[in-house]
């Protein structure tokens, strides 16, 4: 996944988190590009969508990347 596209599904998960928009949020940015780089961009969009349907708080790498994770897995089956 290139950094664009991380950056793009970051931005999709600050936009559900109004109050967290007005943080320097780069660290955290910077972070899910180094952590979420190797995986599928369509998968990583699915599994944003869903863990945002259910966190409480900004998702953690964990969580997104478990999701995608568990995702890709269905789709090779």
């Amino acid at each position: 996944m290139t950094r664009d596209e991380i950056r793009k599904l970051f931005n999709l998960a600050l936009a559900n988190f109004p109050e967290m928009q007005d943080k320097n949020m780069t660290s955290v940015a910077v972070l899910w590009e180094e952590t979420l780089a190797d995986l599928s961009y369509s998968v990583v969009r699915m599994a944003v969508f869903k863990v945002l349907v259910y966190c409480r708080d900004f998702p953690e790498i964990e969580e997104v990347r478990k999701e995608a994770e568990f995702l890709a897995d269905l789709l090779d089956r």
